[in-house]
C-alpha cells in the first residue's frame, strides 16, 4: 500500500533480538526517591506458606498438614513498604493475596536474587525491627543463598543484639554445613550470652544428626551454667537414643 513504512520487517526483528527485560528498572531504581506506601513482589522458596491472619503469619518450607484446620497460602512474596524522604520506617513480608490487599503503587515482580539482595542490604538503613523483617523476608526468596551474609550479620558485634539474634535464627533454617559451623562458632565463642543462647537455640532446631553433637558438647563441656541449663533443655526435646546418653553421663551412670 502507498506510504505503507517499508522498515516494519526489520523493526521486528530488531524487536525480537533485543534482551528479555531490557530496559527494565531494577528495584533499587524504583524505590529510589520514592515517599508514601509501595509494594514488590518475588518468587518464595517451594513449601512458603503462610497461616494466621493479617499481621499474626507463621512460615514454614517444611510444613505438613497435621490437622492444621487455619488457612494456609502459597503463593510469591510480597513486600509491603512505607518511606519518608526515601526512607524505609515500615516493612511488612506477606504472601501475595493473602489478608488485606496491599496498599500504594504496585513496582512489580522482581528475581528472587535481586530482591533478597535489596533486603539484606536495606539491614543496614533501618531500625532494628524493620531489619528483622527485612532478613525474614529475604530468607523467603526462591533459590537464593542467604546464609554467608546472615553469619556476617550474625558475627558483628557493632549491630544492635536483636538484629544479630534474628540473623542467628534464619541462619539456623539454612541447610547448610557452613551455616551449622557458623552457629557452632557462636554458640561457642561469642561474647554476647544472649546472642550465644539465640545459637543454642538455632542448632536445636536442626536435623538431630546436626543438633546433637554440638549441643552435647555445650552440654558438658560449657563453663556458662545458663548457657549449659538451654543445651540440656533443647536436648530434651529430641527424641535419639544419643540424648539419653547424655544424660547419663552427667549423672554418672555406667
Amino acid at each position: 500500500m502507498r506510504g505503507a513504512p517499508r522498515w516494519t520487517g526489520a523493526c521486528a526483528l530488531a524487536v525480537l533480538l533485543v534482551p528479555a527485560g531490557a530496559g527494565a528498572q531494577s528495584l533499587e531504581e524504583a524505590v529510589r526517591g520514592v515517599d508514601g506506601d509501595v509494594h514488590f513482589s518475588y518468587d518464595a522458596r517451594p513449601g512458603v506458606r503462610s497461616c494466621g491472619r493479617g499481621d499474626d503469619l507463621s512460615w514454614s518450607w517444611n510444613w505438613t498438614d497435621r490437622g492444621d484446620r487455619r488457612r494456609c497460602v502459597q503463593g510469591p512474596i510480597q513486600v509491603e513498604l512505607r518511606l519518608e524522604d526515601g526512607r524505609v520506617v515500615r516493612l511488612r513480608a506477606g504472601i501475595e493475596g493473602a489478608g488485606e490487599p496491599a496498599g500504594g503503587r504496585a513496582l512489580g515482580h522482581f528475581p528472587p536474587q535481586e530482591a533478597a539482595d535489596w533486603l539484606l542490604d536495606l539491614v543496614d538503613r533501618v531500625d532494628p525491627r524493620q531489619a528483622g523483617r527485612a532478613l525474614q523476608a529475604a530468607v523467603l526468596a526462591d533459590g537464593v543463598e542467604t546464609w554467608p551474609r546472615l553469619l556476617a550479620f550474625a558475627r558483628d558485634r557493632e549491630r544492635p543484639s536483636s538484629v544479630r539474634k534474628d540473623a542467628v535464627f534464619w541462619l539456623g533454617q539454612e541447610a547448610s554445613d557452613a551455616a551449622l559451623d557458623g552457629l557452632t562458632g557462636l554458640a561457642t565463642d561469642d561474647p554476647e550470652l544472649e546472642v550465644r543462647k539465640a545459637a543454642v537455640f538455632a542448632l536445636s532446631q536442626r536435623d538431630p544428626d546436626e543438633a546433637i553433637p554440638p549441643l552435647s558438647d555445650i552440654a558438658l563441656a560449657e563453663g556458662d551454667p545458663e548457657l549449659r541449663s538451654s543445651a540440656f533443655f533443647w536436648l530434651a526435646q529430641i527424641d535419639d537414643p544419643r540424648v539419653l546418653e547424655v544424660f547419663e553421663r552427667v549423672l554418672g551412670r555406667p
